[in-house]
């Protein structure tokens, strides 16, 4: 038993390590700070990183002659249903709770684009962010729970990946403001959560490219949406706690409605 949970562990540790190190590289490689003014140059940056850790990936499942079994081996039709699970349950909520605050004068949007070249924009983004964010984060999100969940209780294991994927954002330069620390932990909690209670990566997936590409949407760079009024409202109600809760609500709802096998 215990050089069992010494062998996860070690998986765990080298895991972390070389994820750190892809990261780093891909940053080094293709200047994150030139993201946002070159949407392709951000695409390539993802598919590289998605592919050095799906390659990581094959290589320790492999190595524990468990290539079939990470997670659950579902076909990839289902994969594709958690995937657009997750990204409504943040869309819906989000769409509701923003149109509430604008018809309530609490916040203004702008679009700072015609209709086609908006919807070209937030396409090429939604892409950009899956690649270089929500696949290979999720992924390795995923097989880090799964080994610290054969070590730990279920709830520990998910405290224990967030404290994990907080260092992770903090070696890889993403702690870069108090913005960032009040939002990032809270943010690897939820989807941790949300992998606990889905029993699957693609949900948390789904849920995370759409928070994160409409969020990257109004930043100053992407030039796509202005939204003028309250932080708190947009930022934490719409963004965040809102479809925090009704996904939280949905998956709980969805677990107790599942018949035992």
């Amino acid at each position: 038993m215990k050089t069992e949970k010494a062998k996860s562990i070690g998986k765990i540790i080298l895991v972390f390590v070389l994820s750190v190190v892809i990261w780093r590289l891909t940053f080094i490689l293709f200047d994150t700070q030139k993201f946002a003014y070159n949407v392709f140059r951000h695409i390539a940056a993802g598919l590289f990183l998605s592919f050095l850790i799906c390659v990581l990936m094959i290589v320790m499942l492999h190595a524990e002659r468990r290539t079939n079994s990470f997670s659950e081996k579902k076909a990839v039709s289902s994969h594709l249903k958690d995937l657009s699970f997750g990204f409504l349950c943040w869309i819906i909520p989000a769409v509701i709770s923003i149109y509430a605050f604008v018809s309530a004068g609490q916040v203004v949007i702008v679009l700072q684009t015609e209709s086609t070249t908006l919807i070209l924009g937030l396409l090429a983004l939604l892409v950009a962010v899956f690649f270089i964010e929500a696949f290979p984060e999720e992924i390795t999100r995923g097989y880090l729970y799964s080994r610290l969940e054969a070590v730990f209780s279920p709830w520990a294991a998910l405290l224990a990946q967030t404290f994990l994927f907080t260092l992770f954002a903090f070696l890889i330069g993403s702690l870069y403001s108090i913005d960032q620390w009040l939002f990032i932990p809270g943010f690897g909690f939820l989807l941790g959560y949300f992998r606990m209670l889905s029993g699957s990566i693609w949900f948390s997936m789904g849920f995370h490219v759409a928070m994160m590409t409409v969020t990257q949407s109004i930043g100053p760079m992407q030039k796509l949406i202005e939204v003028d009024g309250n932080f708190f409202v947009v930022r934490f109600l719409s963004f965040v706690l809102i479809p925090a809760i009704s996904g939280s609500i949905i998956l709980n709802l969805k677990k107790n409605h599942i018949p035992a096998s």
